[in-house]
């Protein structure tokens, strides 16, 4: 572990993370969504440890072999990546990708997207409510906000 997370050498900043990985373990009541996102990031963090692995001096064929299967292990055992998991959650909408991508390509004139919610995270259906009551949102942004923050249909 101190060569995965000191980059050979257990450091002091070691148990600094390791704390935010604990931080980030899913607990009870957290979503599949939360916890699939979390077996995928252990799953890229092991993959990028193999990958530097294969340069670290003073290892062996031995060791590079067991490496290579404990990889193999894990994408067995979490077969989905942090990608597979962002698709997944997005429920049929566009990914940031999709919606911008045509700004890196299209000319200076092209207009930006409007945010139709203001820019708005809502915590609750009944806070995008009171936001159309005062006339902060349209009733289009509310329909809107409330599919895609609180999954209504």
């Amino acid at each position: 572990m101190g060569r995965a997370l000191g980059g050979g050498y257990a450091n002091s900043s070691a148990s600094k993370v390791i704390q935010a990985y604990k931080d980030q373990v899913p607990r009870e009541g957290d979503s599949p969504a939360v916890v699939a996102m979390f077996l995928a990031r252990v799953r890229q963090e092991l993959e990028m440890l193999a990958r530097s692995f294969e340069s670290h001096p003073g290892k062996n064929d031995d060791e590079l072999k067991l490496m290579r299967g404990y990889t193999d292990n894990i994408r067995q055992a979490i077969p989905f990546t942090v990608q597979d998991v962002l698709a997944a959650t997005k429920r049929g909408r566009p990914t940031n990708s999709q919606v911008f991508g045509y700004l890196a390509s299209a000319p200076s004139s092209t207009p930006l997207p409007v945010d139709q919610g203001g820019g708005q995270d809502f915590n609750s259906a009944e806070d995008v409510k009171a936001a159309l009551k005062a006339g902060k949102i349209s009733k289009d942004a509310a329909l809107q906000i409330l599919k895609d923050q609180f999954g209504y249909k």
